[in-house]
């Protein structure tokens, strides 16, 4: 193979990104409210949720539901 140890290979820099330089939700702060008060009103799936919310995306409600789980 090769003769390089583990500390010889180059260190590649972490890209630090901006505040701000995610994609930005599709809905506005009242909506996000709800939609965490009726998940957890409710528990119901990602697929429903979006569908009451018209989101395209289910990986955006994952996101944002997920946070409050995790405190």
């Amino acid at each position: 193979m090769t003769n390089m140890k583990y500390n010889d290979y180059p260190k590649e820099k972490a890209e630090k990104r901006h505040i701000g330089a995610e994609r930005p939700f599709e809905l506005d702060l009242e909506n996000i409210f709800l939609m965490l008060l009726v998940d957890y009103r409710l528990y119901i799936t990602y697929t429903l949720t979006g569908f009451l919310f018209d989101l395209s995306n289910q990986s955006n409600i994952c996101a944002v539901t997920s946070k409050r789980s995790n405190n």
